[in-house]
Formats: C-alpha cells, structure tokens, sequence
C-alpha cells in the first residue's frame, strides 16, 4: 500500500504544476487506494497511443492523473467533461451524468476505457462514473492558456482551456442570443486582424436565452473540435469580459475612401490566409470562413469553398472599395472558376451584387443588386476560367461597391475562385462577340518575352 501511494503522489506532483489552491476532497467514497493504479500515463501518451494504434481499449491498470477543466454545471455539456495535465487535455465520455466539477484532481483508472474520437475531437470514451474515477482534491484550478484565434488554426490546443483577448462577436451576430431556440447555436468571435473561430453553444445552456455582449475583450473556453473546424465552449459568462471598444473589422470601423478604379490581381494574398486587400470587406454572414487566398502554379487568387468545413451554413462576402462612378462609365469585368460542383436543386455558389450606398461601415443596412456576369455552372470545367463579359455599371451613378457573394455549406462545398477583378470605364472583360474568321495562321513572331499576350481577335 505505501508504494501504491507513493506512485500516486509522484503522479499529482506533475499535475500540481499549473494549478492553485488545491484542498483535501470532501468525501471519501471511493477511497484512493480501492482501485489499482497500475502503469501511469500523461495525457500526451494517451494522444500518442491512439494515434499510432487507432481506437482500442485499455485492458490492464493504468491511471491518468490530471483535472477537470470543464464540467456539466452551466448544462452546456452532457455526459461530458474535459481535463488537462501538464502535456495536454481531452475529453471524457461519461456513461452517467454528474459527479465531476471544475478544479477536480482527478486519479483516471484507465482500465476499460476506450481512446477514440468523435469528429476529430478526441476522446476517453465509455468513462464510468464510479468505477473510474477517483476524485483526490478539489478547487485545483487551471489557469487558462492565453492564445491567438491564429494559433487555435494550428490545432495545437485541442481541448484546453484558452484564453483570448481583443475579440469580439462579428457585427452580423450582435443582437442575437447565445443559442436558438430549440438548437444549439453556432456564433463567430473575431479579432482586430479579421481572424474568426466559431463560438458553439447547447440550446440547454443556462445562458442559451441571453443575448451575445457586443463589446470587445477577454474569452475564456474549451478550444473544442467538431470536423475539423475549432469550437469554443463557454464555461461560465462570468469569463467573457466583452464590455470594451469593439474595433473595425468585418465590415464596421471607418468608412473607405472611394477610389478611381480598382485593378486586382490578387498577387498579394497567402495560401488559406484570409484576403486582406487594402479598401476591401471580407465578411463572414454564415460559418467562420473567409474568403482566402490561394494559388495554382504561378497564378494567385481568391477562393471561397466549404469543401470539408463541417459547417451547416457558410457565407462569406468579398467587397471592393466604393468606386468612383459620377459620369456612370464605370464597367466591371473579372474572371471565375469553380471546382468540384456540389450544389443542388438550383442553388449557386457564387453571386455578384453591386451597392451606391455601402461604404465600408454599413455591410447589413446597404442595397445590394444582383448583377448577371457570365459565370460558371455545374457544367464547367474544374479550374476552367471564365470570363465575365464588360458588365455596365450605368445604373449605379455615385459610388459604387461590387461583392461576390459565395453561399454554400459542408455538403454544398462547391469552390469558387474569382480573379483579375477590374472596375474601370476601359472594359476588357470580354464584353463584344469576336467575329469568325476563315483561317487561322499565328506564329506568335510578334509576342514579345514574359509579356501578356495580346492579338487582335485572340
């Protein structure tokens, strides 16, 4: 008995680190030395062992030593339960609810448990209650790690506890509750730089009713997985601190300076980095996806996809900056593709709308009218670019804003690319038919080096 207990206190040692104020447990029932604890393991060893053996479960002693960092109590979580240690932190599967609270030491009897995962979330899966749980101390409090929503993206803190500062709900959220009535709800934080991670809350939350705070600050939550996109679980509403300024991003912030043109080639974006143009608006409506950047060979542009974003709704809006169009000789031309066409029953991932009165802070009370470039459907080519014909922007005399419009969701994941966006009153876009010619005999002796080529009827 002395070397069993004398394992088990080397084993809370390591958990002791990063918590406080631990006391002596208030019941005893079971006591610590009822179940064996056999080989001990970290959380970290855990995660590795799944990851090399796959789902299986744990036939011989063993113990985890580490602390519930989130329990069922505010009725966001069922069955359910986080902890951490010092290496890293999972859920746990409960077979009962309770029992469990935040600040708990726990001594995890592995025996019987099985590791696997749930969407991407992995798990200690069929957790019973009484038989593998060993409560030692309570109140050994966690303190949150803080991070970036940036460093959430890399998938390092699955199932921490996190804390973020300077974010805030996106505009297009403030004024709804945490979750709908009857759903859970699916809301997205941002911070100053546009980054967004989407914020997941039960519909049995004692904060489900309570309306989103609109400020900017500090928030506090589990960094949870579902499909691989980055869920945030709120423990408690007295750890969100959105009380301060809220900043400009997503379409509010200082009105944009109207420009003469707008000449985009996109040359300037990142792969999968949320497009950050100087004078555009990428906003998110639906989901937590951006428009990004990406690049085929040696060509850059803009993609919107819900290509494996395990979201039920997405939208997302890329808006250039007002343009100047007093005299309404202004003409739009771009080019669009698209890859792997999913949608159905008529829906279409792209659409492009033009507006005289957005400017940069009035995304949601602005008139948008859809405009009829030539697109792609479900019958073009992957990666085939299209273009889109001069577009006559005469009706929309002052300043005009164009947006392209991307709507789609995990099933109708369809991408769209768009680039070589041109507002100018030259066209270009391929408005005019070319007329057929008899022959053709080109042997390019006029192309000059690593210039565009560009001859006549071509």
């Amino acid at each position: 008995m002395k070397k069993i207990l004398s394992i088990t206190l080397l084993g809370l040692l390591g958990v002791m680190i990063y918590i406080t104020g631990c006391v002596k447990k208030d019941f005893d029932i079971p006591p610590i030395g009822s179940l064996p604890v056999g080989k001990i393991y970290t959380v970290e060893d855990l995660r590795q062992m799944y990851s090399d053996s796959g789902s299986f479960m744990i036939s011989y002693d063993a113990s985890c030593f580490c602390v519930v960092t989130m329990d069922e109590s505010s009725g966001n979580l069922y069955k359910s339960a986080y902890i951490e240690d010092n290496s890293g932190a999972a859920n746990l599967h409960l077979d009962n609810s309770g029992g469990l609270r935040v600040g708990d030491s726990i001594r995890l009897y592995l025996k019987g448990v099985v590791l696997n995962e749930y969407n991407g979330l992995f798990q200690l899966d069929q957790v019973n209650n009484d038989s593998n749980i060993v409560i030692v101390a309570n109140q050994c409090y966690m303190q949150p790690k803080p991070v970036t929503i940036k460093d959430l993206t890399t998938g390092n803190y699955q199932s921490q506890l996190i804390r973020l500062e300077d974010v805030q709900f996106i505009e297009q959220d403030l004024g709804f509750n945490w979750a709908d009535e009857g759903q859970p709800g699916n809301r997205t934080l941002e911070d100053c730089d546009g980054n967004s991670v989407l914020v997941r809350t039960s519909d049995y939350a004692n904060f489900a009713g309570l309306p989103l705070p609109q400020g900017n600050g500090s928030f506090t939550a589990i960094a949870s997985e579902y499909g691989g996109t980055v869920q945030l679980i709120v423990r408690t509403l007295s750890e969100i601190k959105l009380d301060g300024d809220r900043c400009g991003g997503g379409g509010g912030g200082e009105p944009i300076p109207p420009v003469d043109e707008v000449r985009e080639e996109f040359n300037d974006v990142t792969d999968y980095e949320n497009i950050d143009l100087p004078g555009w608006t990428n906003v998110v409506v639906a989901g937590t996806r951006y428009w990004q950047g990406k690049s085929f060979d040696v060509n850059k542009y803009a993609q919107a996809t819900g290509y494996n974003s395990g979201l039920d709704d997405m939208e997302t809006w890329l808006i250039t900056p007002p343009v100047i169009n007093t005299a309404g000789d202004k003409i739009l031309s771009f080019k669009s593709a698209i890859a792997y066409w999913s949608h159905q029953g008529g829906n279409v991932p792209l659409t492009v709308m033009a507006s005289t009165d957005y400017d940069g802070t009035n995304f949601e009370t602005a008139t948008w009218t859809e405009l009829t470039p030539n697109l792609p459907d479900e019958n073009s080519g992957n990666y085939d670019w299209i273009e889109s014909g001069d577009v006559s922007l005469s009706g929309f005399v002052g300043n005009v804003a164009v947006a392209f419009k991307y709507k789609g969701s995990d099933t109708e994941s369809t991408s769209s690319q768009i680039d070589d966006v041109m507002i100018t009153n030259e066209g270009g876009g391929g408005g005019e038919p070319i007329p057929p010619v008899p022959s053709i005999a080109e042997h390019f002796d006029n192309v000059e080096d690593y210039k565009n080529v560009e001859i006549e009827g071509w």
